[in-house]
């Protein structure tokens, strides 16, 4: 995870001063970045690498991340970037690196004014002790692990606008944090692609298993209902059948458990007052609703409201589904069809043709 804009703006805050104590400098960046030095120390040494610091940030820098891990048992992770920039960095900043870093010198105490004056009065061409940086250098690579497959040879993500094989010639005015990308950020490099070739198939031998693969395409066959309350899903679609159309998998549902149990419909929530929108939304519920109340002792409730229901489709379908599945009582089919005749003859002007011819034939068959 890279630094956030804020992280990003202290880190330049400490990498922008001109003014106390290198160690100053240092406590401040310990105190904003405790746990996340090592994040903060990849930023710096990526912004390094890629020229995108002036002369006096490149200074602080290099301080914060030789000297947050000076005390480490183990050699500085970012020891190979530092080994790169002193081999290309001009004469002040390669014995800046070379002292602080190979002869462990200490200069927390020189104050930033001091420091950025030497660096810009400094004229002499400075030379790496070549014995001591080579056996130093050597000692680092001598501990490290190769690294393996196309991590090893990845590029940065940035392109510079220097020639890596000669020294680099700083810009005057550092990047901003505005302007800084997480890309920037990323210690990550490209990686070439690699694509495997398809192995060839070895011949299967005589002693050998055929592994046969299927056809066609298997489906798996979900319980949607496994581990789940039957009367709280009944209930749920209940509610939702008295006031819309079900989908067929919830028509499904709903039906299946229906049958089960008449204590199931009774305690579904279905009551006299709602089996008229159930009717009209759901018919083919309704008249299983109906069905498995018929035993119960208010069964003739619900034959009263479904007596009394405006006449539609819906319901003539449920009792015409009632008539061939129970034996319903002779009055209510007596009361029922004579209501459908008088429907019909009352309003075969106004309503559709089929529809009236429909409501004819079905009363005409609850009749026979």
């Amino acid at each position: 995870r890279m630094l956030n804009i804020a992280e990003t703006e202290g880190l330049f805050e400490i990498l922008n001063k001109d003014e106390g104590l290198l160690d100053d400098s240092f406590q401040e960046f310990h105190k904003k970045f405790t746990i996340d030095s090592f994040r903060a120390c990849c930023t710096i040494s990526n912004l390094l690498v890629n020229n995108l610091l002036n002369t006096s940030q490149r200074l602080v820098g290099l301080y914060l991340v030789i000297e947050s891990f000076r005390d480490e048992s183990k050699i500085n992770p970012f020891a190979s970037v530092l080994f790169s920039l002193v081999e290309k960095a001009n004469s002040f900043e390669k014995k800046f690196i070379y002292e602080l870093f190979v002869d462990k010198k200490q200069i927390n105490n020189k104050q930033l004014k001091e420091l950025f004056t030497e660096m810009e009065v400094y004229d002499e061409r400075y030379e790496l002790p070549s014995d001591k940086y080579t056996n130093f250098k050597q000692q680092y690579f001598d501990g490290q692990p190769s690294v393996s497959g196309f991590k090893g040879i990845e590029v940065s993500r940035i392109v510079p606008d220097f020639d890596q094989q000669t020294l680099i010639n700083f810009p005057l005015q550092g990047i901003t944090p505005d302007k800084l990308s997480l890309n920037d950020q990323s210690v990550n490099g490209f990686q070439p692609d690699f694509f495997r070739p398809i192995p060839e198939e070895i011949p299967i031998q005589g002693d050998e298993m055929k592994w046969i693969n299927p056809l066609g395409m298997v489906e798996f066959m979900w319980d949607y209902l496994m581990c789940s309350d039957i009367q709280t899903i009944v209930k749920e679609l209940v509610i939702k059948a008295s006031k819309d159309q079900l989908y067929e998998k919830e028509t499904d549902i709903l039906n299946q458990h229906l049958q089960k149990d008449i204590s199931v419909v009774l305690n579904s929530g279905v009551t006299p007052t709602n089996i008229t929108q159930i009717i009209e939304f759901n018919p083919s519920v309704a008249s299983n609703m109906l069905v498995k109340l018929a035993p119960s002792d208010k069964f003739s409730e619900y034959l009263d409201k479904l007596a009394h229901t405006n006449l539609s489709l819906s319901s003539l379908e449920v009792v015409n589904e009632l008539s061939v599945k129970i034996e319903l009582p002779t009055e209510f089919l007596t009361y029922y069809i004579t209501n459908c005749i008088k429907s019909v003859s009352y309003t075969h002007l106004t309503l559709p043709t089929i529809y009236s011819v429909q409501i004819s034939v079905v009363a005409v068959s609850l009749k026979k």
